[in-house]
């Protein structure tokens, strides 16, 4: 098992999620499609990645004083990622490639842009 280099769309290996940016979420989306047997492994490891960032994302917020709208939507992303979390475990990829266009689309509320 691979856990270093190669490309951000290696299936084949766990790809740190030290961010959630668009990119990042993109990228995770596009191995989730690729994803079959053992590799699911990989994923959910990505997907624990993803989880604890959304919730240091917001924790964080809340320690700031990030205002409430922003802590509302940084809480709806953590749950989105635990939602997808929860469904990539159950292989069931469409509906957690659909909870993370959500997060996406969060984001680019929130003023990150697609790239």
């Amino acid at each position: 098992m691979e856990l270093t280099g190669g490309s951000d769309r290696d299936v084949d290996r766990v790809v740190w999620v030290d961010d959630l940016s668009v990119a990042t979420l993109v990228s995770l989306i596009d191995r989730l499609r690729e994803t079959k047997g053992a590799q699911f492994f990989f994923r959910e490891a990505e997907m624990d990645d993803a989880y604890r960032q959304a919730d240091a994302d917001c924790r964080l917020a809340v320690h700031a004083g990030s205002e409430r709208e922003t802590v509302s939507q940084l809480e709806r992303v953590r749950q989105l990622i635990f939602d997808a979390h929860d469904l990539v475990g159950l292989e069931k990829i469409p509906e957690a490639v659909q909870e993370l266009n959500k997060v996406i689309d969060i984001k680019i509320g929130l003023g990150e842009s697609a790239r």
